[in-house]
């Protein structure tokens, strides 16, 4: 997450592409990444840096 009064600098692609160069030279293959249904701002910036979505998952849980 980038604090919001660092938003819209690049700050997001510099460190995707810092970690990704780390990812490659470490041999793996793929990054994952995840974030809330409702966070479409988050959506726009994965696919604009390169992410496919992959599925959508909701989670349960029950207080005892």
């Amino acid at each position: 997450m980038v604090d919001p009064s660092f938003r819209r600098q690049g700050v997001a692609a510099s460190l995707v592409a810092a970690v990704t160069n780390w990812a490659k030279d470490e041999g793996l293959s793929e990054l994952a990444s995840d974030a809330e249904i409702h966070n479409t701002v988050s959506h726009a910036m994965h696919a604009a840096l390169g992410f496919e979505e992959t599925q959508r998952v909701v989670y349960f849980r029950k207080s005892l």
